[in-house]
């Protein structure tokens, strides 16, 4: 039977669902996961006009992922097909063909609406959250004009279908803009020079927005560090009341950390074809972090064990940071990856290796590839313990100090404070970290445990009240206060 369940204050969730590792994450006790991108197809779900539509693919994911406990999924519509599309860099449907993909959105929608028509056997929660198509960046080669005519196309059908689903403005990606939360004068300058370089999502994201009519949600992807999340926020809000509307937000795609350098070749030197400097590395640092990355992916190198260390410490103290921020933004949820590490041999840094267990992976592509889950890493541990936040009445961002990021959860039964230092450099391999003394009015005892940095292994410490006040050390590594 299917059931009703209720929106949460907030969607702590993971990405990117794949076969065979559901049960493992469900461990974590996180019940919101995006599922891989290119799963709806519409040229792999329908391969010729009047094929009848083969939703297995979905539908095993989709199962899979309920059974373990995942109430929340969030699906893409992906309009790509050999024979209904335009061309292979344009994925609007062909004029004759238009009917067609409507028909094909409607049925897909509605076969995981969970109203008791034409569901997908088992189903057992609605799925409500439908973004259209994948990041607009080279996953959707499109322009914005194009991605809005297909947008204006897909929305009212997906609504026909399901009158209770969110549609999701495919994700703009604005990491170079808003990296290390800059001043407005900054963000105004970096729009005209990205750092990045000039692209369509950043001179189309105005263009897109403008289409508020046909979506309910932003959605925006975070694959720097935490610090770009408030800035973002705070623009996309203000672009939205230029507009005269609001909407949520969302970031649909998040890497728990930053790749420190991506998008090029990973060297010390900067140039045309060099990768492009992720916060918090700088051109000064830039060397140090291509090292680190160079002793990660080679095995003969002397660091290679410490720099595999560093990468599994640095993905579960940005794994917890970037939830604890972006539930503190105001926005309606995040999905932070990776279930797995990618193979990338060169160019994303250290993104291929964000997983956060060890998976043997088997032959296929990404959408049918055998997983065996093998050991946790310290980021699947940090995942648990962000999943006591979750079900929070309200949260609030606490004046520390320079430096702190510190943020108060309020519960039914309780109040969680998450606490780090961060002075905005680049701490590598070997490095020492900064320590900042706390003083805080509190009359109780303290119970303060750091985040997993060393597989599930967390520090508990007990700090007495003493003429009410507690003091304690804080650093880089996330603690939760209780």
């Amino acid at each position: 039977p299917i059931q009703l369940i209720d929106e949460p204050s907030f969607y702590f969730g993971l990405e990117y669902g794949v076969p065979n590792l559901a049960e493992t994450y469900a461990e974590t006790g996180l019940q919101s996961i995006k599922m891989t991108p290119a799963l709806n197809k519409w040229g792999l779900i329908q391969p010729v006009k009047n094929a009848q539509y083969d939703f297995s693919l979905t539908d095993n994911h989709v199962r899979e992922y309920q059974q373990a406990g995942f109430k929340y999924i969030q699906l893409l519509t992906y309009a790509e097909s050999a024979w209904g599309s335009r061309s292979k860099t344009d994925y609007r449907p062909k004029k004759e063909f238009e009917e067609d993909y409507k028909k094909f959105i409607r049925a897909l929608v509605e076969r995981y609406d969970g109203d008791g028509y034409q569901d997908m056997p088992g189903l057992r929660y609605p799925i409500n959250y439908w973004g259209v198509e994948r990041e607009f960046t080279g996953y959707y080669p499109g322009t914005g004009s194009e991605y809005l005519e297909l947008l204006r196309i897909t929305y009212p059908e997906i609504k026909k279908a399901n009158p209770n689903a969110k549609v999701m403005l495919n994700a703009l990606l604005l990491w170079d803009v808003f990296q290390g939360n800059p001043s407005q004068t900054e963000i105004k300058n970096r729009f005209a020079n990205p750092p990045g370089g000039k692209r369509k999502d950043l001179t189309d994201a105005g263009r897109l927005l403008n289409g508020h009519e046909y979506f309910d949600v932003i959605d925006f992807h975070s694959l720097s560090d935490y610090t770009e999340i408030d800035s973002t926020v705070k623009w996309l809000n203000e672009e939205m009341e230029k507009r005269g509307t609001n909407k949520e937000i969302y970031i649909g795609d998040a890497f728990p950390a930053s790749p420190l350098l991506a998008y090029g070749v990973e060297s010390c030197n900067s140039g045309l074809f060099s990768a492009k400097e992720f916060y918090p590395v700088t051109s000064k640092t830039r060397c140090e972090a291509a090292n680190l990355i160079d002793a990660l992916r080679k095995q003969s190198k002397q660091d290679h064990k410490n720099a595999v260390a560093w990468v599994e410490a640095h993905t579960s103290i940005g794994l917890t940071r970037k939830f604890v921020v972006a539930a503190g933004s105001g926005i309606k949820g995040i999905n932070v990856g990776n279930l797995e590490d990618w193979f990338i041999p060169a160019g994303a840094g250290l993104a291929s290796n964000f997983g956060l267990i060890d998976t043997i992976y088997g032959k296929g592509d990404q959408l049918v590839a055998k997983r065996t889950p093998q050991e946790k890493r310290p980021g699947f541990y940090a995942a648990k313990m962000v999943s006591k936040l979750q079900g929070f009445d309200s949260v609030e961002k606490l004046d520390w100090g320079e430096n702190v990021w510190a943020y108060e959860f309020s519960l039914k039964n309780k109040r969680i404070i998450v606490a780090w230092l961060d002075d905005g450099e680049f701490y590598g391999l070997n490095a020492v970290y900064p320590k900042k003394t706390i003083t805080l009015s509190r009359n109780s005892k303290a119970i303060i445990t750091e985040i997993p940095t060393k597989n599930d292994t967390s520090e508990v410490s007990e700090v007495k009240s003493v003429d009410g006040k507690i003091v304690f050390e804080l650093s880089y590594t996330p603690v939760f206060i209780e």
